[in-house]
């Protein structure tokens, strides 16, 4: 019986400390949300839509006033699909990836 009751009062006491040391290490890790905080931006420029073949996830691209593109634009919508090619536009939305060099956005609202 006293073996018992040693046992009993060791595992207790484990236990204890073992949960001690679990809580400290996760809170020195970083949770989802703040590893993938994303932010929101506004871009200007002029909307084309981009050759077919091109790439299927994006449709359509952003371009400065000297013809570069500064961005390939994807919407969850058909946001995109009412501008007229060479429309200028200001889009809000968050860099989802980069494609090479140049952004791709996820655009969640534009205006003319």
């Amino acid at each position: 019986m006293a073996i018992s009751i040693m046992v009993a009062v060791f595992g207790v006491g484990l236990g204890f400390l073992s949960g001690n040391f679990i809580k400290e290490n996760q809170a020195s890790l970083p949770t989802t949300a703040q590893s993938q905080t994303v932010t929101s931006k506004t871009y200007s420029g002029k909307v084309f839509p981009i050759e077919v073949g091109l790439s299927s996830n994006y449709s359509y691209k952003l371009v400065d006033t000297d013809g570069n593109t500064t961005a390939y634009l994807k919407a969850s919508d058909d946001k995109l699909k009412i501008v007229l090619a060479g429309t200028e536009v200001s889009i809000k939305g968050a860099v989802e990836k980069m494609e090479g060099v140049i952004p791709v956005i996820k655009v969640d609202s534009l205006s003319f």
